[in-house]
C-alpha cells in the first residue's frame, strides 16, 4: 500500500497535488512512512518544483505543513544525495534567491547546509569523495556570493563548487528580504567559516546573523 502511494505521489499529478492543500498534507505524511530512497525522491520532487511551488504561496500559507518531514529526510541524508539535493535547487538562480526570501524554502536552504557541516565534522577527509567535497563547496561559495551582492573574492581553487555556488546566489538577496528558517542552524555560519576566506565571511555576517542565529527573546 505505501508502495502504491508513493508511485501515485511521484506521479505526472505531482505539481497538481502540491497546488491543493489536502494534497501536500497527503505528501507530507507520506514522507516519513517511506523507505528511505524514496522518501528522498519525493523530497527531489519538491524542490524541483520548488519555484512554482514558492510563487504559489508568497505568504507561507501552504507549505510549511511539509517541513518537518523535508527536514528530518535532508539531516539523515548522505553527501551525494545531498549535492543531488543542492544542486537542483541551484539549477535555477532564481529558485534559491526566492527560497531565501520565504519560510520553508529558507528552511530547506539552512537544513542543507546544516547537514553539510555535520557531514564534514562526522567524516574523514579520506573518506569524502574529492569530486562530491568539489560541487559542495562550489554551492557554498556561490550562495555566499548571491548573499553580499556580488562582493566575494573567488577562492584561487575550485574545490568548493557548492559553497561559491551558494554565495553567489545570497549576494543577489537584500538583506531586508531574507527570512528567518523556522529553526536556525548555528552550525551554518560555522560551515561558511570553514569554506571560505576570512574576507568573504565579513561581507557576509550581517546576512548569516538573519539566517543562521535564533531570533532574540525581548
Amino acid at each position: 500500500m505505501l508502495y502504491s502511494l508513493y508511485k501515485y505521489v511521484i506521479s505526472d499529478d505531482f505539481l497538481h497535488l502540491m497546488m491543493v492543500r489536502k494534497g501536500r498534507k497527503l505528501v507530507a505524511r507520506c514522507i516519513p512512512n517511506l523507505e528511505k530512497k524514496n522518501a528522498e525522491d519525493v523530497v527531489m520532487l519538491v524542490l524541483k518544483r520548488l519555484q512554482v511551488l514558492l510563487k504559489k504561496d508568497p505568504q507561507d500559507e501552504g507549505l510549511m505543513v511539509l517541513h518537518d518531514p523535508v527536514v528530518r529526510t535532508i539531516q539523515s541524508c548522505d553527501l551525494k544525495s545531498l549535492v543531488q539535493f543542492l544542486s537542483t535547487v541551484l539549477s535555477e538562480t532564481d529558485t534559491a534567491s526566492q527560497a531565501l526570501q520565504n519560510k520553508f524554502g529558507s528552511s530547506v536552504v539552512c537544513t542543507l547546509i546544516h547537514r553539510g557541516e555535520v557531514l564534514y565534522k562526522d567524516t574523514s577527509p579520506l573518506d569524502i569523495d574529492n569530486q562530491l567535497q568539489t560541487e559542495w563547496c562550489q554551492f557554498v561559495h556561490d550562495l555566499a556570493r548571491l548573499i553580499v551582492c556580488g562582493n566575494v573574492v573567488l577562492f584561487s581553487s575550485f574545490r568548493c563548487q557548492f559553497v561559491h555556488d551558494l554565495a553567489s546566489i545570497l549576494a543577489t538577496v537584500p538583506l531586508e528580504s531574507l527570512v528567518k528558517p523556522k529553526l536556525p542552524q548555528t552550525t551554518i555560519s560555522g560551515h561558511f567559516d570553514r569554506l571560505l576566506n576570512k574576507k568573504q565571511i565579513a561581507s557576509l555576517e550581517d546576512k548569516l546573523k538573519v539566517i543562521a542565529e535564533p531570533q532574540a527573546v525581548s
